[in-house]
């Protein structure tokens, strides 16, 4: 299993604390081997460590409620500080007083458990604020390919737009086998977490709730619109056995109920709010025919992604429109719509209209599976393309993404797959590596990758002259190479020529480089937030964000069009609070733009200045109507 460091990370500074560590989340995202993975890394140092499973049979029948269980802590425990790890420990009754209890003595407790009510308002008084509590969710995108290559599998975005991110499911070779799983874990979660516990005697009316809920997943949904539903099923089921039923799903981890902002209130509407499956595999379990809901589970999928990366979520109603995600973290404010595509003028319009009146202060963006830039003046179209050329400083015409796996070539040879694996250009073959961890291996690591992709470039027949470009892309979470550079460039180099090697032919520069057609990038993003934060390149403004300091980007808040007069669209030129010395080069219709100096312009002059450039665009637009 990879190492969850996301999740282990903020645990890690608590482990000699007297607070509870709460771990919580749906069943079977993880909470067991992040909890295994806390328990290797204590052990380094100490074994005085006790674990408790308490979904084992044997353990329940010999320890079945607080008394017994601080008997048999007390009778097993080391003298010193004792680690203590209790699994899913809602099993047990009375769990709570042992807890209290086996805090006071020296004791660092971690417990897990698939029910919020490990965070109920009984539990919390009786503990004073004594703990801290670690939600875990099931896989996200970056973590289903680190598995999946651990495996020795391939995935996709499409497999995890359908099947989701549950971590086990990646252990079986068939969809039918993935399938199989999910629904029997579907079956314990409803029965067994929610009917059994809860004692639902109308267990056919909550199935279809349940049903109905899961399959609403991103959607805006009320009591009243359930109710109705219930009610036109023929079935009888009062509103305040809903708002139950659905507190229920949300105590499980199931679902999350996110509120609705207005432009109107400023504030929360009360009766309204979306669901977010914890798992799209929830809705897609419960497809007939396989008719998935990929534009739902998209969004989805978005959402558990943003949650994933720290940001507050909400929806927003700008005056009747919806924008699908507010945004927030560290006090900026992000407006995001999310679409499988925009390429039809209907859903181009309905998707950028959502956007109307808000700030230009705040970042607006729009997420798409389309390949064309559909960037506005206003608002941010992101794709892929645009993060390629910004690390490659070349500019991309075509992007092709490859499986990432590179067949072996013999039995004994070490398979390879790589975290992106794409052609650009037709003629460039790339391969991108994420890594969060240092594992001393980089360089050996990124010289295999490249190598596997030059071999498997050259086909039969082909002349060498013709092989392809191969570019690899190591972006590192931490400092490896012992130089003053963040983006180290390598190519093969010849060495320094040797004195009683040297025969002189005249040439007056010499050759460097053995072949343009072989080129490493790595990317140390630990050197690169110690350089001066003045943000100049393309690159540089991605990595700011990669990093969580997008608002280095935007605190200026102009933005200059760039027009393409083929497409008659925007493109999106971000100035930054350091880089207001000159702005960006436009094309020549604004060459008047080209040398503003910006050392002693006010906010109301950049934004007097945003609405002139605002104008022009509506002009041009015109112009592009009657050609």
């Amino acid at each position: 299993m990879i190492y969850r460091e996301h999740y282990i990370k903020p645990v890690r500074e608590f482990y000699d604390s007297d607070l509870i560590k709460i771990i919580t989340g749906i069943r079977r995202c993880g909470k067991s081997v992040i909890l295994e993975q806390i328990r290797d890394e204590i052990k380094q140092k100490t074994d005085n460590v006790i674990y408790l499973n308490f979904e084992d049979k044997r353990v329940l029948a010999n320890i079945s409620n607080s008394d017994t269980l601080i008997e048999h802590i007390e009778s097993n425990r080391k003298d010193g500080k004792c680690y203590i790890f209790l699994d899913e420990i809602q099993n047990l009754n009375n769990w709570q007083e042992a807890c209290k209890t086996l805090r006071l003595y020296n004791n660092s407790l971690f417990i897990t458990g698939s029910n919020s009510k490990l965070l109920s308002k009984e539990f919390t008084k009786e503990l004073s604020g004594r703990y801290v509590a670690f939600r875990v969710r099931p896989f996200v995108y970056k973590e289903i390919l680190e598995y999946t290559k651990e495996l020795g599998k391939e995935s996709s975005i499409t497999d995890y737009l359908v099947w989701g991110g549950f971590p086990k499911r990646f252990e079986f070779n068939t969809e039918e086998a993935q399938v199989r799983y999910l629904n029997d874990l579907d079956d314990t979660i409803v029965i067994n977490d929610l009917i059994n516990r809860y004692k639902i005697k109308k267990d056919n009316i909550f199935k279809s709730f349940v049903n109905y809920i899961l399959r609403s997943n991103s959607r805006i949904v009320s009591a009243k619109s359930i109710h109705d539903y219930i009610k036109g099923k023929n079935e009888s089921c009062s509103i305040n056995t809903i708002i139950k039923y659905l507190e229920y799903l949300e105590e499980a981890y199931i679902i999350e109920n996110v509120k609705q902002y207005s432009t109107k209130t400023k504030s929360e509407l009360a009766y309204y709010y979306k669901i977010y499956d914890a798992d799209v595999s929830l809705n897609s379990i419960r497809c007939m025919d396989n008719r998935y809901d990929i534009t739902h589970n998209l969004e989805n999928i978005v959402y558990n992604e943003l949650i994933y990366m720290g940001y507050n979520v909400n929806v927003f109603n700008n005056n009747g429109k919806e924008i699908d995600f507010l945004a927030i973290k560290d006090n900026k404010k992000y407006y995001i719509q999310v679409a499988y595509s925009i390429a039809e003028e209907k859903t181009y319009n309905r998707e950028f209209s959502a956007f109307e009146n808000i700030d230009n202060l705040s970042q607006k963006i729009i997420i798409t599976n389309d390949d064309i830039d559909y960037s506005t003046s206003v608002v941010r179209h992101i794709k892929l393309k645009d993060f390629l050329e910004a690390i490659l400083n070349i500019e991309i015409k075509k992007v092709i993404v490859k499986n990432p796996e590179i067949p072996k070539n013999m039995l004994d040879e070490k398979l390879a797959i790589l975290d992106i694996r794409a052609e650009i250009n037709e003629d460039t073959m790339i391969d991108i590596e994420m890594q969060v961890a240092n594992q001393y291996n980089i360089s050996e690591r990124s010289t295999i990758y490249t190598a596997k992709m030059i071999s498997s470039g050259v086909k039969v027949g082909e002349e060498y002259k013709d092989m392809k470009k191969t570019i690899s892309i190591n972006i590192l979470n931490f400092n490896y190479f012992k130089t003053n550079t963040y983006h180290n460039i390598a190519h093969m180099k010849f060495e320094k020529v040797k004195k009683e090697e040297y025969v002189d032919m005249g040439y007056e520069e010499e050759q460097e480089i053995v072949t343009e057609k072989v080129e490493m990038h790595f990317i140390e993003l630990p050197k690169f937030v110690q350089k001066d934060s003045g943000t100049k390149s393309k690159l540089e403004q991605w990595l700011w964000v990669m990093v969580g300091k997008g608002d280095k980007m935007e605190k200026a808040g102009l933005l200059i069009r760039k027009i393409n007069p083929a497409s008659r669209r925007a493109h999106l030129i971000v100035l930054t609070p350091e880089g207001k010395k000159k702005a960006r080069q436009v094309q020549e219709q604004f060459e008047w733009l080209d040398q503003i100096l910006w050392e002693d312009m006010e906010e109301k002059e950049m934004e007097d200045l945003y609405r002139s450039l605002e104008k022009i665009e509506q002009n041009v637009k015109k112009c592009g109507n009657r050609s």
